[in-house]
């Protein structure tokens, strides 16, 4: 799998992960399609880079982990921290995509004008 995809958040650093593009674990490539996906939504803020980048990296390590064949105590620990990690990040609304977008867009609209 070739990364195009590269996020909207500064200092997020998605290639060197699992050996590089193209070797990405399942896990790995779950959690860079889901941060995809949130980030195309623009619900990413720029507070969410370290969350991300914990995700992401949670989720290769658990891919190695996975590739042993056995599961480890080390590695159910680590789905766990992934699982908690995920649930901090912005969510869109279930349902309707393009409301989840425009609640993002007046989140950011509320956001800016508070800090303006």
């Amino acid at each position: 799998m070739t990364q195009t995809w590269q996020p909207s958040i500064e200092g997020l650093s998605l290639d060197e992960l699992g050996g590089g593009p193209g070797r990405h674990s399942g896990v790995a490539r779950a959690a860079l399609a889901t941060v995809k996906a949130l980030d195309e939504a623009e619900l990413l803020r720029p507070q969410d880079a370290l969350t991300v980048q914990l995700v992401v990296e949670l989720a290769d390590a658990i891919g190695r982990g996975l590739s042993f064949g056995k599961v480890s105590v080390a590695t159910s620990q680590l789905v766990r921290q992934l699982l908690d990690a995920m649930d901090t990040l912005p969510k869109p609304l279930s349902g309707d995509d393009a409301l989840a977008k425009a609640w993002s867009q007046f989140e950011r609209a509320i956001t800016q004008g508070a800090t303006s």
